[in-house]
């Protein structure tokens, strides 16, 4: 729990215990997580097979919303949603033991080839072409270094679950944990024999040095979180009966205290308990500025572009053919009336309302029928040192229910609260994005790529503002014929049914379907469900304090 001088808002959660996995190609980790108290994020992590080229994934979402909140509302087009769904897509990297990655003779560690080009300015691996090869290295090793600790704590839960039963010796759990520590420690020390070599280089340009010290800044962030992480997780250990770790308490210790001085002394912001707000604030600040200055070694660029120039060219068509009509009408009533007189302007203004209804008319069938051959909006994934690696073509529109298929009424409606005369009580948001991935281009340039991962962020922030007054007054009758009353919070549902579909386009195609339900109110986001939620599923319950 994080203290303040104010009150603030914060989502806590439990997360889901197990992945979600579509065939062998993709996997659901970490999503239905609210991002913040509008936003739910859901993250796909696409396993790429060089086998298949190129690499395509499907995601449909159907969004069921109540009519209350005007999500069809004769002022809105489907495509005005598009700026409430926000996508990213960001290679996963290699994930490597703190030992390896602190190697520096590895082929794979990036400290192994930072330190090479620091003594003989080689480059090496299938990054060497790059640009700035230092700074490229330098940030995937923060972020290589991220994804380990990470790997290693799921490491360390999982051994403390097997102790707790009594199906694992507390020795072994004690060793791993010990040689973490080492590996930290070696970690540490390689990295400052990296800096120190650095500071005397000529290999190495000026605003390739300032960029290094951002990034030392947030390596220095990453290992405060990591001594206490390390730390949560040696007190729940030495809870275990038999568990020895007294020494590595202390060691712990002591060396969280060497590491804060240094950070003092290199001019960082390092906050405690007696830290002030507006301390506290510019850490927050800081860490999320490096953090995306760091990570951006990871994101593909996403060049978009909106397909409405091709809509207005079947639109000026429609204009243009509905513009002949009445101009085809204009010559014959002159040849059977004379021109200004009272018959021939009559026929012109028939003729007129009847352009103008044509051209609506075909005007709305060319809106309908484009997206059935050209998406909305499609976006080019540029890998910045390599060029194009892929697309993604995407489609918002409403959907009736003689529109959506069988099988993603069946889901819905299985789990549907209520029948009879609030089963058409929904209007329907389709949301379609079809990713297609070039793996040989992506493989050809990268060795510690594992795969592609989209995180995508839908805001409900616009069905908030319609909703009634979250709070609603219930009176109850006592048994002793007094009348009492409380509060009870006002909320509505949205229903999310997800298809997804991997090794699109191929007769190996494999399809799983989600279904989610949001809990909103006018305050945002009160929690996530599972219409199907079994104790094996739980999902992320929001509290707002």
């Amino acid at each position: 729990m994080i203290h303040s001088d104010k009150a603030f808002n914060q989502i806590t959660g439990t997360a889901r215990k197990r992945n979600f996995s579509v065939g062998d190609q993709i996997e659901v980790s970490g999503f239905y997580k609210p991002h913040d108290k509008y936003q739910v994020e859901l993250k796909f992590e696409y396993n790429l097979d060089e086998e298949i080229d190129p690499n395509q994934f499907l995601v449909e979402t159907y969004l069921f919303v109540p009519q209350s909140l005007g999500l069809s509302d004769y002022l809105n087009r489907a495509t005005d949603y598009f700026p409430d769904i926000t996508s990213y897509m960001r290679y996963s990297v290699q994930s490597l033991s703190l030992i390896e990655l602190a190697d520096l003779e590895y082929e794979l560690s990036p400290l192994s080839r930072l330190l090479k080009f620091l003594q003989t300015g080689e480059t090496t691996g299938k990054s060497s072409d790059r640009k700035s090869f230092f700074l490229y290295e330098s940030k995937l090793f923060t972020c290589m270094f991220k994804e380990s600790i990470k790997k290693e704590f799921s490491n360390v839960d999982v051994l403390i679950a097997f102790c707790q039963k009594g199906e694992k010796e507390i020795g072994s759990l004690c060793d791993f944990f010990t040689s973490l520590y080492k590996g930290i420690q070696l970690l540490k020390g390689n990295f400052e024999q990296i800096n120190a070599l650095l500071k005397v280089s000529d290999r190495v340009s000026e605003d390739d040095k300032a960029g290094f010290d951002a990034i030392s800044e947030f390596f220095f962030f990453e290992l405060n979180l990591f001594y206490i992480t390390f730390t949560r997780k040696l007190i729940k250990i030495s809870d275990i009966k038999h568990a020895d770790l007294a020494s590595l308490k202390i060691d712990v210790r002591e060396d969280y205290k060497i590491l804060r001085r240094l950070g003092i002394d290199a001019g960082y912001l390092v906050i405690d308990g007696d830290s002030s707000q507006d301390d506290r604030e510019q850490y927050i600040y800081r860490e999320s500025k490096l953090k995306k200055f760091v990570s951006s070694v990871l994101f593909l660029n996403q060049d978009v572009k909106s397909n409405k120039k091709a809509e207005e060219f079947f639109f000026s068509i429609a204009a243009g053919v509905a513009m002949l009509f009445a101009a085809v009408v204009a010559l014959l009533t002159a040849q059977s009336y004379d021109i200004n007189s009272f018959p021939w302007v009559i026929s012109l203004v028939i003729a007129y309302i009847i352009k103008d209804r044509s051209k609506a008319w075909m005007q709305d069938k060319f809106r309908n029928l484009v997206p059935t051959y050209l998406s909305n909006r499609t976006e080019k994934l540029i890998d910045e040192g390599v060029g194009k690696v892929g697309r993604i073509n995407e489609w918002l529109s409403f959907r009736s229910d003689n529109f959506i298929p069988k099988d993603i009424l069946d889901v819905r409606l299985k789990n549907r609260e209520m029948v009879g005369a609030f089963k058409k009580s929904e209007d329907v948001l389709y949301y379609k994005k079809l990713i297609s991935l070039e793996p040989k281009i992506i493989f050809a340039n990268h060795q510690r790529v594992n795969n592609v991962v989209n995180i995508l962020r839908f805001n409900v922030q616009k069905f908030c503002q319609q909703m009634d007054d979250p709070k609603k007054k219930l009176n109850y009758l006592n048994d002793d014929g007094s009348v009492d009353s409380y509060t009870g919070k006002k909320v509505y549902h949205i229903n999310l049914v997800i298809k997804i579909t991997s090794k699109y386009g191929t007769d190996g195609k494999e399809t799983e379907t989600l279904n989610l339900r949001l809990v909103l109110s006018r305050d945002g986001i009160e929690r996530i469900e599972s219409p199907n939620q079994t104790p094996s599923e739980e999902l992320f319950e929001v509290i707002w304090i």
